[in-house]
């Protein structure tokens, strides 16, 4: 599952994790866990790249975000 292998991953503590829709198909406890691991990585200044749909999800993890329009990136802050 996502959650083992990130946990798995941050035992060699890296700088930078990257993931793809990390709450995507999780129920609403894993979802809120998974948030909280995300928001405690960024609070110890680890990087995560991560993808979303979700504003919400955006507007409370990200210090910065590109987003898609036509296939191009144009960066925003949030």
């Amino acid at each position: 599952t996502f959650l083992l292998t990130l946990l798995g991953g941050l035992r060699r503590t890296p700088q930078v994790i990257t993931e793809v829709e990390p709450t995507t198909g999780l129920d609403f406890a894993g979802h809120t866990e998974i948030r909280i691991l995300l928001q405690r990585l960024r609070d110890i200044e680890k990087t995560v790249n991560f993808t979303s749909h979700n504003k919400e999800e955006l507007q409370d993890l990200a210090d910065r975000a590109l987003k898609m329009i036509d296939r191009k990136l144009e960066s925003f802050t949030i």
